[in-house]
């Protein structure tokens, strides 16, 4: 784990011990156990659940029946905390709430042991947040993310969860469900590759494998152009892909192959899909 910048961190480090970082979502919960010594968060224990109207508890419980060492805060973040007050107690532990962009750009700088990106943060949507050391702001966001997809998959394939959109993804054949540059104009047509997307699933008779795996292309391809964008737009060259849907290895590497075409450097950080919650636990210690 890298040693903090605290330029990029300014006083929120105060103090040593364990600290819970939360990021109650609107699909998930995601829950974080940070060790902080002599300046350096080091990542302990993290754990995800389905988001209902107690799982920021449920969330936290799991986190505190793995720690041998009790915790003395909590941060707390997300769309789901917005009816909680500032601060208050979680299972007798007092909590702050944290911005949203400040957790994600948090996080996913410390992940990456980085002082400036553009943090994307890929859940039930996508948000992109611009980091320039100290400075921490929501440059925009896309409703194209995990909820996206597995809306899609329901209502054009009957498949409703991540593993089976992956399994059957697999099987799949781009070329069968992807209008490409190549099928509109042979090898290239003004500059652009012959294998780049003309038009997305507009190709008919794909198979259902097909169809699961042109879905995670349409959303690769449009988070990472508009990373691109954004990223160009706030003079960044560097891109960190955080949040759970980072953990669907086939949609990252389709993520991935896209960005090599462009100017901008996208990484993925260890324990990127915790990004958030992290950056939670960082702005409150």
């Amino acid at each position: 784990m890298s040693k903090v910048d605290n330029e990029r961190v300014g006083d929120s480090m105060r103090g040593d011990g364990i600290t819970l970082g939360l990021d109650w979502g609107g699909t998930t919960t995601s829950a974080v156990a940070m060790d902080r010594n002599d300046g350096t968060m080091k990542f302990l224990e993290g754990v995800t659940i389905p988001s209902t109207g107690d799982s920021v508890s449920e969330a936290t419980q799991k986190i505190l029946d793995s720690l041998t060492s009790p915790a003395h805060v909590v941060g707390l973040t997300g769309i789901g905390a917005t009816s909680m007050p500032k601060s208050g107690y979680l299972l007798s532990i007092p909590y702050r709430k944290v911005d949203e962009a400040t957790a994600t750009g948090l996080g996913g700088c410390l992940l990456a042991g980085v002082g400036e990106a553009l943090v994307v943060s890929i859940g039930t949507g996508t948000s992109f947040v611009s980091v320039r050391k100290k400075h921490i702001e929501r440059f925009g966001g896309t409703g194209v993310g995990g909820g996206c997809l597995l809306g899609l998959a329901k209502r054009l394939l009957d498949v409703d969860n991540v593993s089976d959109i992956d399994l059957l993804a697999a099987r799949g054949d781009l070329h069968q469900v992807d209008l490409s540059v190549g099928d509109l104009a042979g090898d290239s047509y003004g500059g652009l590759m012959g294998d780049l997307t003309a038009a997305n699933l507009a190709k008919q008779g794909a198979k259902k494998e097909d169809i699961a795996l042109g879905l995670m292309n349409l959303v690769a391809e449009t988070i990472v152009v508009m990373s691109v964008f954004a990223s160009r737009a706030c003079g960044l060259e560097r891109v960190l892909l955080t949040g759970n849907v980072t953990l669907i290895k086939k949609l990252v590497g389709l993520m991935m192959e896209r960005s090599t075409l462009f100017g901008p450097t996208f990484l993925v950080p260890p324990h990127a899909e915790y990004a958030t919650a992290i950056g939670a636990a960082i702005g409150v210690s």
